[in-house]
């Protein structure tokens, strides 16, 4: 009966104990708990967050990849209408170059001083006649090929501001896009 007695202190002290570190062990728990619930799940919402702005930010990025090559090729096509409108503004220099020349050939004709071109023997009426209507003839197509090229610059000349136009936005959108991205 002692010994009863001295095993049922025994386990008395022994349950105490467990009911103690049972009690240790909540508190403990708890107390996890309550730093996971206040300290860690912000963190992870605010991680997914992140990843999520991470992603978006790759994705930007591509897309302005992209946008500065559409940049590029917009420059380019700009570039060369404006190499076509100097050819075009040297074609014209030259036409107008042209028909003074053949002015100046047929007003000399006109004077009397008729002289073959490639001889330089004189001319007759009937060869005259005939080298006055080739400058006639030289002056009015020199004339329509100089129209025909100024129409050219003029088209050329607007295709050149809508392309600068639209240059200049797609520049400015990116630049907006690149600050957006940086901040």
């Amino acid at each position: 009966s002692e010994q009863m007695n001295s095993l049922e202190r025994q386990r008395a002290n022994l349950q105490q104990a467990i009911d103690l570190e049972r009690a240790n062990l909540k508190n403990a728990a708890d107390n996890i708990s309550q730093s996971i619930e206040r300290d860690l799940k912000p963190s992870t919402s605010r991680l997914t967050t992140l990843e999520s702005e991470r992603e978006q930010t790759i994705i930007e990025r591509e897309n302005l990849r992209l946008v500065s090559d559409d940049v590029a090729v917009a420059r380019s096509g700009l570039e060369k209408v404006d190499r076509t409108i100097v050819v075009l503004e040297n074609e014209s220099e030259s036409l107008l170059q042209t028909m003074k020349d053949t002015r100046q050939k047929y007003e000399i004709l006109e004077q009397g001083e008729a002289t073959c071109p490639v001889c330089r023997q004189p001319l007759g009426d009937e060869g005259q006649e005939h080298l006055r209507s080739e400058y006639e003839k030289e002056g009015r197509e020199s004339r329509q090929r100089h129209d025909v090229n100024k129409a050219e610059q003029e088209t050329r000349r607007s295709e050149r501001q809508g392309l600068a136009d639209n240059l200049q936005k797609m520049e400015s959108d990116f630049d907006a896009r690149t600050r957006s991205l940086e901040s």
